[in-house]
């Protein structure tokens, strides 16, 4: 069987009742929260610092204004 991630935000008591149904029916089914990687953790942390203005970067309108830059520089 192939296997899938799902995250999904749950209720805890919601979550309770549903892996006491997952057992009794014999599914397989593990609920739980993935713990996020390091990289993940320092992306997140650098795209929030850009978000709110700490960190500035050169934006463009489209892509032909990226390939113009890119070939333009010296």
């Amino acid at each position: 069987m192939k296997n899938i991630s799902n995250i999904t935000n749950v209720d805890a008591n919601l979550k309770k009742e549903l892996d006491l149904l997952f057992k009794s029916l014999c599914i397989p089914f593990e609920i739980y929260v993935p713990k996020p990687s390091r990289n993940l953790k320092k992306a997140l942390k650098e795209a929030a610092s850009i978000s709110n203005g700490k960190r500035n970067f050169k934006t463009y309108r489209d892509v032909e204004e990226i390939f113009e830059d890119i070939l333009n520089e010296k």
